[in-house]
């Protein structure tokens, strides 16, 4: 089963979900559908008016593709953060179809701009969650001070080279939070979840970014060295699960010396 999801939320975002399930959407923000064991959970919400956040919470017991088709511009980047029980695929590629690569992981950091497509087969049987945060990369310039003619772009010169790529970038082994993921998935009809999600998603921002220059896996490209990669998942998961944390980047050094 193929699910296609816009790249841009809209109104009728949902209800344009819930269509290819044959269900009704809860509300412009809100679909939950059930088949048997099969579950299938989102929530959307838009902080700050420029950052959209998607909640999602899955297991189906057939196998399931939700595919993200390229808008064929590179204004819109969206961070995934994905934690299933089992291996999920990421696979991207260009406004031409063109393969920029692909990730097999329990836990993935994905960050790709809206010229891509990405197609995400989850593991059947098994729970998913993930967090999307999509923001206009002009926001994230703006929020961070980074300009081309002043002295914040070259103390951001990474981060401002990666956001002008084309290309999605793969991070995995990448130890981010996961207590402010499990945070954004708390009771979202409370009424201070939202100023807590704004936080939370800030935060998994501000990390993501910390990180990017410390992973040695990502070459200037903006793909992931392979070889390392299939390290890393090997290592991943032998060693670790659902619900413990990832190590840091010293683990790593350790186990691949």
């Amino acid at each position: 089963m193929e699910i296609k999801v816009n790249l841009k939320p809209s109104r009728d975002w949902m209800e344009q979900l819930a269509e290819q399930f044959g269900a009704k959407a809860q509300s412009p923000t809100e679909f939950y559908h059930t088949d048997g064991d099969s579950f299938f959970r989102l929530h959307a919400t838009l902080l700050d008016k420029e950052v959209a956040v998607l909640l999602g919470d899955l297991r189906w017991s057939k196998p399931l593709n939700t595919l993200k088709i390229s808008l064929g511009i590179n204004d819109y980047w969206t961070l995934t953060f994905v934690c299933s029980e089992d291996i999920h695929v990421h696979t991207l590629s260009d406004a031409d179809s063109h393969p920029k690569g692909q990730v097999q992981a329990c836990k993935s950091t994905v960050l790709y701009s809206s010229k891509m497509t990405v197609d995400t087969h989850w593991p059947v049987g098994k729970r998913s969650r993930f967090v999307a945060i999509s923001f206009h990369r002009e926001w994230l310039y703006e929020k961070l001070g980074i300009g081309i003619d002043d002295n914040n772009f070259s103390n951001n010169a990474s981060l401002f080279n990666l956001l002008s790529s084309e290309s999605g970038v793969y991070i995995q082994g990448f130890s981010f939070s996961e207590l402010s993921i499990d945070k954004l998935f708390e009771d979202t009809n409370a009424w201070t979840w939202k100023l807590s999600a704004q936080a939370q998603c800030y935060k998994l921002i501000a990390d993501f970014i910390s990180k990017i220059g410390e992973n040695e896996s990502l070459d200037q490209s903006g793909k992931i060295n392979q070889n390392d990669l299939r390290k890393i998942v090997t290592i991943e998961n032998q060693y670790f699960v659902l619900t413990k944390p990832l190590p840091n980047v010293e683990f790593w050094h350790a186990k691949q010396g």
